[in-house]
């Protein structure tokens, strides 16, 4: 029988929800041997602090699904878990002007867990990448990780990910090159170490060899990563100027994270071209509907 202990008052905390081994009875009182799979442990319990409950074993043999409101309170218990567990590997959370949803907590996570930040997130459009990503600078500045970033989008986007990266995570160090700042000398690089730059402005000849200049990045974000194309006829590979972009800044970091909703768009060459052994060096793929190790 499935059973929740309830304590006579606050000085005990509940053991939870168990299941019923044994009985026995020592004088006039029953006593009751529960079984608490959260803990592995047995606990003998006065009759009187046990309340029965459907638990799963009930629930699945007679096909109880519960009440409307089941659904909303598991939501709620499940985003609370995810709260607590990111403030319990940051400590940073409180200070973040968003409210996080759990699977974005959960992903920033794992990124931590792995102890590589080599990915390419690939949730779907309106899943809160810009979020995602915001959540793991701050994380990573919290771990006292982050030194130097350099952020590459396209010129549509980069203002906002300035905007975001400062109304929302307090991050107002960025600055947009080419409009809030100009490089005539490669020590003036060192001026700036948190960097926003258009994809095709990085991509040209000039701004190129200017940025290789610059001290290694300790991360290097790609926005719309699928625009990073490199097609292959036959035996011959045809590499885009914004692909060579992401191949030589490869060599100035330990650390590429890609974004795009759309990594494959149908055509499995420029995909793989995204994992190159040569170029890229992607490790994993994370995606709500594909996880490649």
């Amino acid at each position: 029988m499935d059973v929740v202990d309830v304590p006579f008052s606050r000085v005990r905390d509940s053991l939870g929800e168990g299941v019923t081994i044994d009985l026995r009875k020592i004088g006039s009182s029953e006593q009751v041997l529960v079984e608490f799979p959260e803990t592995g442990r047995r606990h003998w319990l006065p009759y009187e602090n046990l309340r029965h409950v459907r638990g799963v074993r009930h629930r699945f043999l007679t096909a109880d699904t519960g009440s409307a409101g089941d659904v909303e309170r598991f939501r709620l218990r499940n985003l609370a878990y995810a709260l607590e567990l990111w403030n319990e590997n940051t400590g940073a959370l409180s200070h973040l002007d968003i409210d996080p949803l759990p699977h974005q907590i959960h992903l920033v996570h794992h990124i931590l867990a792995s102890g590589n930040l080599n990915w390419l997130i690939a949730d779907d459009v309106g899943l809160g990448k810009t979020i995602e990503v915001g959540m793991l600078l701050s994380a990573l500045k919290q771990r006292k990780m982050l030194r130097r970033v350099l952020l590459v989008a396209p010129a549509g986007l980069t203002k906002q990910w300035q905007d975001e990266l400062h109304h929302k995570f307090g991050m107002s160090d960025f600055r947009i090159y080419g409009e809030d700042f100009h490089v005539n000398e490669p020590h003036q690089w060192k001026l700036y170490d948190f960097v926003i730059g258009s994809i095709d402005r990085l991509k040209d000849g000039e701004h190129l060899a200017s940025l290789l200049q610059a001290d290694p990045w300790d991360l290097v974000v790609f926005d719309e990563a699928h625009r990073l194309s490199r097609r292959q006829y036959g035996m011959k590979l045809d590499a885009s100027q914004r692909y060579r972009l992401a191949a030589s800044l490869r060599k100035k970091t330990d650390s590429i994270l890609l974004l795009s909703a759309t990594p494959h768009q149908g055509m499995s060459d420029k995909f793989q071209a995204l994992f190159s052994n040569d170029n890229l060096k992607l490790t994993t793929c994370a995606n709500r509907k594909l996880t490649t190790p």
